[in-house]
């Protein structure tokens, strides 16, 4: 039995969870990472922030007022928020939604100020000029939305937030057996189709062995236990 997961139930519900009935690093066998979607920064068409430094200024200016919508507690685009606000030394109100749309929706209401969410979900509105990206997640801009920069380039020196999806095995797989399936794997994702219709989806398809993954997971492990625990989620 194969699993397909993403980040969140892997890299943070550790944390986030008294009695979680698993735990990623024993329970599992990382068999092969196959892309990410990074999370989209964004306002509304009609604010006045213009970049990822005019979010930073007008946390300053005003402690505690300026307020990010994410699509819920503990979700990656909350956990992205609260990586901003850390590393920028700045306080800002956290405002969980009941998933995307929901966040969506109050932002271009100008009930929030500012939105944290994976940017599948906002690339639509982002096309129809209801909603204005400050900045990607990822290391490098997307073919999507070119003239968006990535929150690097927009000053958070390092970062990185990032939602990938990977296959899983249980604990105690045959080595054989997991290398044999992460081979497989890699196959299909260099399959010009198949990397074609995951970039229609909004991911970056890319591969990595069983190895790192488990670097990527331990990695992310280490990343979130500091942000859940500075943010006392």
């Amino acid at each position: 039995t194969l699993s397909m997961s993403t980040s969140g139930p892997l890299a943070n519900a550790k944390f986030l969870y008294k009695n979680l009935p698993y735990d990623p690093l024993t329970d599992l066998t990382p068999v092969a990472a196959i892309g990410e979607i990074p999370m989209g920064i964004a306002v509304s068409a009609s604010s006045k922030l213009g970049s990822i430094k005019d979010l930073i200024d007008a946390a300053r200016a005003q402690p505690g007022k300026l307020s990010i919508a994410h699509p819920g507690t503990g979700t990656i685009g909350h956990l992205t928020a609260e990586l901003i606000k850390a590393q920028s030394n700045v306080t800002a109100i956290s405002v969980p939604h009941k998933g995307d749309i929901a966040a969506m929706t109050d932002l271009m209401g100008g009930v929030v100020d500012v939105i944290s969410i994976p940017i599948t979900a906002l690339i639509p509105q982002i096309k129809a000029g209801k909603i204005r990206a400050l900045a990607v997640t990822s290391r490098q801009r997307l073919d999507s939305l070119p003239q968006v920069p990535t929150a690097i380039e927009a000053g958070l020196k390092g970062f990185d937030g990032q939602n990938w999806y990977g296959i899983l095995s249980p604990a105690g797989t045959p080595a054989p057996v997991v290398n044999k399936m992460s081979g497989e794997i890699a196959k299909i994702l260099a399959m010009p189709d198949v990397a074609e219709k995951l970039q229609g989806q909004g991911m970056d398809p890319y591969y990595t062995t069983p190895e790192q993954f488990t670097a990527l997971l331990k990695s992310d492990l280490a990343k979130y236990t500091r942000v859940i625990r500075t943010a006392k989620i």
